[in-house]
This record gives C-alpha cells, structure tokens and sequence, in this order.
C-alpha cells in the first residue's frame, strides 16, 4: 500500500472540497448563507453532542437523575403526557371539560398551577402526548438534547441579527450551549435551558422594536416564555428591561 500516494490524494480531495464550499459560501446570497450555517450548525451539533453524551449511552444511562429528575420532571413529563392524552380522548368523545383538579397531587392540587412550573404550557413538552407512557424514559433524553440544539440555534438567530460572523457565531453557539450552566443545570434539570432559547429571540424582538419595527416577534415569544414557566419568564423580564 503506498500511503504517501494516497495521503496526496486526499489531502487533494479535501483542498477541492474546501475550494468548492469557498466558490459556493461566496457566491451565495444572505439566505443561503444563513441556510448553509443551520447546516453546518446541525452536522456540528450532533458530532459534538454525540461526543459530549457519548458517557451516558456507553454506560446505558439516561439524563434522569436522583433526586429531582426521577421524582420531579420525569414524573412530571410522565403525568403531562397521560394528561393531555386523556384530554384528547375526552374530545374525540364529545366531552370538552378539561380536567383542573388532582387528588393524587400532593395532597390535592390545580393540576395547570402545579404543572406550571415544569413546563405544562411547554411546546416541546406538548410532544409528551404523542408518546406512550412506556417510552418517556426516551422522549426525556430527546427533549434535553433538542433544547440544546435550539438554544444554539436562538443564540446563532441573535448574532447573526447584529451581523456578526459567521464563524465566530458557529463558535459562539457551541461555547454557550456545551457550558458549564447548560451541562450541569440543563441536563439535570431540562426545562432550565429554556430561557437559553427564548432570551435571545426575546432580544431580538425588543430591539426590532426600539428600530421602529413591528412587535410580532416579541409578542410571540411573550407568550411562548409566559406558557412554558412563571420563573424563567419574569427573570427573563429583568433581563430586557436591563437590555
């Protein structure tokens, strides 16, 4: 085997590629661009999350932890998702009551009050009712790494809103989602990598604003903040009246 001929040929082939993507990124227009980061951002993410989580799938583990995970958001996840499969099946039914009173909560509580806090109004914990009961230990582990990839994607909508580079941007985006708040808290704890995705989109809509834009953009993701938690939304309030 002659390695030195075949290291040539592919240190040819990566110097085609890279002249390749060079003509392409130059030529290409700003919503291509921004297409091609997403790309780029996605094959990243996923290389650098299948290597950040590689510990826990090698040694057969989940992101559910003792004590909170189990008892608390596992749980909750669990009871979110049988809750709003019940509601459906009530609806297919005829029957439009929504169920606002659990006795087995505690010692009896408001089932939207309670929930609240681990993220009831959530849309990506409203994909619970797609999901069997049996398979929520899966859906956990899908919904930590998916708000991972959002919040670096919300990071990467706000650079590159102030024209940032790409690149730096990129870097950026992993540096902020792979840190030490987002690997210790949001692993443990989910729905606190929320106010990862929704902050950034906040302040972009606030600042269309303060330009004389249109208020769309902050009234959603407004709504959004205020459904998936009370505690993250108002601390995300000091955040913007500070910004």
């Amino acid at each position: 085997m002659n390695l030195p001929a075949i290291g040539r040929r592919a240190v040819g082939r990566c110097k085609q590629a890279a002249a390749w993507w060079d003509a392409l990124w130059q030529n290409a227009s700003r919503t291509k661009k921004n297409a091609l980061y997403v790309l780029g951002y996605t094959v990243i993410f996923a290389l650098t999350a299948c290597f950040v989580f590689s510990a826990f799938w090698v040694e057969g583990k989940s992101f559910v932890w003792q004590p909170d995970g189990r008892a608390q958001h596992y749980t909750a996840l669990s009871y979110i998702g049988s809750y709003l499969r019940e509601i459906i099946g009530n609806f297919a039914a005829g029957d439009f009551t929504v169920p606002m009173f659990d006795f087995s909560l505690n010692m009896g509580a408001d089932i939207l009050t309670t929930l609240n806090y681990y993220g009831l109004g959530d849309p990506l914990t409203l994909l619970s009712a797609a999901v069997p009961s049996e398979y929520t230990p899966v859906l956990y582990d899908v919904l930590v790494i998916l708000r991972f990839y959002l919040a670096g994607l919300s990071f990467s909508a706000f650079c590159l809103y102030r024209e940032r580079g790409y690149f730096a941007t990129l870097l950026g985006a992993l540096v902020c989602i792979f840190g030490g708040y987002a690997l210790f808290a949001g692993v443990r704890h989910p729905f606190f990598l929320n106010p990862m995705i929704y902050l950034p989109l906040l302040l972009i809509g606030l600042d269309k604003i303060l330009r004389g834009g249109r208020p769309y953009l902050l009234i959603i993701i407004t709504f959004l903040s205020a459904c998936s938690g009370f505690y993250f939304f108002y601390m995300m309030t000091i955040f913007l009246v500070i910004y």
